[in-house]
This record gives C-alpha cells, sequence and structure tokens, in this order.
C-alpha cells in the first residue's frame, strides 16, 4: 500500500498533467468549422471567395446586392427634384453585369460591371467620350439600400452664324443626380 501511495498516485497525476499538456497543445485546424459556399477556399480560418462573391463564408452574390428598382429622386443643374425611380437589372452577359436603367431617360441604358472589395460598392459603366461628346457616371451603392447616381454631360453643338459667317460651338454641361433607396431590403 505504501508502495502504491508513494510510487504509483504521482504516476498517474504526472501522466494526467502530461496528457493534458499534449490534448491541449495540438492545434485545431481553423478551416474545420469554416465552410466556405460557391467554390470559395479555406486558408487559416478566413474563405477566399471566387470572383462574384463576398462574405464571411462567400454568401453573397456581390451583383445581387444591386438588384432591384430604387425609388428617389434627380435633379439636374441644382433644378427642381423630380420624382424618378432606377432599375438595375442583371445583364446576363457575365456575372458581375448590370443594367442600370432611369425612369426619366429609359433610352439611355446603361451596361456595366460591379467592383470588387470595396466599401462602397460601385457600379462601372462605360464612359462616352469623342470630341463634341463626353458623358460619365458614377453608381454607388451605400447600405445595399441607398443607390446614388452622378451623370456629367458635356455637349458642343457646331453651328454656322449667319451674321458672322463664322461657325460657332455652343457648349452645354449637365449635371445629375439621382438618390434613390430599395425599398424593402432582404441584403
Amino acid at each position: 500500500m505504501k508502495f502504491l501511495k508513494r510510487y504509483i498516485l504521482p504516476l498517474f497525476f504526472l501522466a494526467g498533467i502530461l496528457i493534458t499538456v499534449v490534448y491541449s497543445s495540438c492545434e485545431k485546424d481553423p478551416c474545420t468549422d469554416q465552410h466556405c459556399q460557391h467554390g470559395g477556399s479555406c486558408g487559416n480560418g478566413i474563405c477566399t471567395c471566387p470572383v462574384g462573391y463576398d462574405g464571411a463564408q462567400c454568401e453573397n452574390w456581390t451583383q445581387g446586392r444591386f438588384i432591384g428598382v430604387y425609388a428617389g429622386f434627380t435633379t439636374c443643374n441644382n433644378g427642381a427634384a423630380i420624382i424618378d425611380t432606377a432599375f438595375v437589372l442583371p445583364d446576363y452577359g457575365g456575372n458581375l453585369n448590370v443594367k442600370f436603367v432611369l425612369h426619366s431617360d429609359p433610352l439611355d441604358t446603361l451596361h456595366g460591371h460591379v467592383g470588387l472589395n470595396q466599401a462602397v460598392w460601385t457600379i462601372f459603366l462605360p464612359a462616352t467620350n469623342d470630341s463634341l461628346y463626353q458623358k460619365s457616371y458614377n453608381v454607388t451603392l451605400q447600405s445595399n439600400t441607398r443607390l446614388s447616381m452622378f451623370r456629367y454631360e458635356y455637349i458642343q453643338t457646331p453651328h454656322y452664324d449667319t451674321f458672322t459667317h463664322t461657325i460657332r460651338v455652343d457648349s452645354v454641361f449637365n449635371q445629375c443626380s439621382f438618390l434613390g433607396n430599395k425599398p424593402h431590403a432582404t441584403n
């Protein structure tokens, strides 16, 4: 009995400490509990998402945050605000492409692509640029519900002045903005 108390009990105690240290010192793979969606891959517990998806587990469709109808107002050249609606639709030419249509200018359907990894999400729309006509857009989305669009347009119109017999160029600069909200946003 003395032998048991003197050698075996400390041996069990020492074995218990050793097992606890070895078990707790084993590193658990941080990706074991991380489930990356849509083909994302995990490294050090963080998902790396494929193009077109974001979020902690690649659960958000990047283009999807823009898709919807936004009710708001358009103002041009500091004039009166008019009630307007912006439609952002999927453009099936590619998985990040969108169509942007403003109710007040439905013939000006714009095709662009969604910017990636930004604090404020942006739709990049192509600018029109030639010697007599320039037009550019900036479309951003804040908090997945508030859409703002700024349009800058510069038009030069040459015409013949019959009084001076010279060609004159009239220039017009338009600056318009649309601010709208997506009702009942689910993102």
